[in-house]
């Protein structure tokens, strides 16, 4: 909520994607403007490459994106990189988790 209020004081809480007013924190998510995926990794910390979005608003340029890397989403669509491969372990390692926590 610190980092929020912050946003709003800065006047910065206005969504990237859809151009409205951001209002509570549970919307906001962190964005790049220009995607570091398929650039530089620099881009990735780049200050002047950071904005605000929506978290619906980000998460859906993520999911209509071409490139959803890394995830468990490109590893079984084929990619085997290591970034990947390290989101399918995690992934599965969630899912026994919720298993066992949810059948206790």
């Amino acid at each position: 909520m610190l980092f929020f209020s912050l946003v709003q004081k800065l006047e910065l809480n206005y969504c990237l994607r859809c151009d409205e007013k951001i209002d509570n924190y549970k919307d906001l998510s962190i964005d790049h403007i220009e995607s570091w995926l398929d650039n530089s990794n620099d881009l990735f910390w780049d200050i002047d490459n950071i904005a605000y979005s929506h978290l619906s608003c980000n998460s859906a340029k993520a999911a209509t994106s071409i490139n959803n890397h890394p995830s468990y989403v490109s590893y079984s669509m084929g990619c085997r990189c290591d970034a990947c491969k390290l989101c399918k372990k995690i992934y599965i390692k969630y899912w026994k988790w919720k298993t066992e926590y949810e059948n206790r």
